[in-house]
């Protein structure tokens, strides 16, 4: 995820070329990558932790947690930022980063306190 991540921020010229020649297209593109990367992490760590915890048993609550997690507080909060801030893609990318944070700390709290007591 890091790496992923990294490869976005540092590179995305180089990358985004392997699809297109269009400049323009290039330059719009690599501001969105930027958010793209900032959603990698949360990404991988919310999949991996309902991950476990389906393991274990436990998929009511990851269940809700998601649901809250993208479509109540990500996807309101991308179309916020993307049309209060002008943002436009970059601000559903970046409601979308939100929502999988706030999921990661939600499961992650889950995961903790269940684990405590096995």
């Amino acid at each position: 995820m890091f790496i992923t991540a990294m490869t976005y921020t540092l590179i995305p010229g180089i990358l985004l070329a392997f699809f297109t020649d269009d400049q323009s297209v290039i330059a719009a593109s690599a501001k969105l990558l930027i958010f793209v990367a900032l959603f990698q992490i949360p990404d991988g760590l919310q999949v991996t932790l309902y991950g476990i915890l389906r393991g274990v048993g436990i998929t009511k609550l990851p269940m809700i947690f998601a649901f809250v997690a993208n479509w109540m507080i990500g996807i309101p909060c991308g179309y916020w930022l993307a049309n209060s801030y002008g943002m436009g893609a970059a601000g559903y990318w970046a409601g979308l980063a939100i929502g999988l944070t706030i999921m990661c700390l939600c499961l992650g709290t889950l995961f903790y306190k269940k684990v405590k007591h096995i």
